[in-house]
């Protein structure tokens, strides 16, 4: 894994951040910036009816988008999960 990469895989833990205390939340790699855009807060998107939720950053000269993965234990994520296994187009997708 080269610098670049190792610095994505960061950035995409620090996509987590719905329920969690500042303090916990994972650092920005070294030059990362959160980019704002209309509908994002700080860089940041989180929809509290579908449990969605996405940051974007700019990063090397590139721009990553990163999306929080499903959690089993959450209700929205796992009727996503039972959807999309089914071949039904779900709201979250339908975010991304």
């Amino acid at each position: 894994m080269d610098a670049f990469e190792l610095g994505c895989a960061v950035l995409s833990a620090t996509v987590y951040q719905a329920g969690r205390d500042r303090a916990n939340l994972a650092p920005l790699p070294s030059g990362a910036t959160k980019v704002a855009l209309s509908g994002l807060t700080d860089g940041y998107f989180f929809d509290s009816a579908t449990g969605f939720e996405a940051s974007l950053y700019q990063y090397q000269g590139k721009y990553i988008i990163a999306f929080a993965g499903t959690d089993p234990k959450d209700g929205h994520d796992l009727a996503a999960n039972v959807m999309l296994g089914s071949g039904v187009m779900e709201a979250q997708l339908k975010q991304a």
